[in-house]
Formats: structure tokens, sequence, C-alpha cells
């Protein structure tokens, strides 16, 4: 039997809600959102504020995205 992988497009992601390509978007963008935190206080800037905000708003979208396509958000 072969794996199943949402990020691969051979799973069943989680259906309903998000496919398994947009799934890994939303997990990419987290990802990066964490990743430009640095590795401890003193390492987070201006800068890496500026792109951990945009990664986060990235996925905000798809998340919101997803609400209201359940009609979840009312």
């Amino acid at each position: 039997m072969k794996d199943l992988n949402p990020i691969s497009g051979n799973g069943r992601g989680l259906p309903g809600v998000l496919s398994p390509t947009v799934w890994g978007e939303l997990r990419d963008f987290l990802t990066l959102a964490l990743d430009a935190m640095g590795e401890r206080p003193s390492d987070f800037d201006a800068a890496q504020l500026k792109e951990a905000v945009a990664y986060q708003r990235r996925a905000i979208r798809i998340t919101h995205g997803a609400i209201e396509r359940e009609g979840a958000m009312q």
C-alpha cells in the first residue's frame, strides 16, 4: 500500500478544508515565519519582524479563505 502524504498530493489531506497543495503552502508559510524569528530573542530585529509578519499574513489569507469557503465564519 502506498503511503498517504498530503504534501505530495497522494493523500487525502484535509477533506473539504484544504487541498494537499494548499495545506503544504500553509505549512511552508508558518515554517518560514518561525524561521524568521531566529534562534534566540537577540537574533530578532526589525527586518526579521517584518519578514515574520509577511509570512503570517500569507498564512492568515489561506486559513481565512478556507473558513469562508466552509461557511464557518459567521
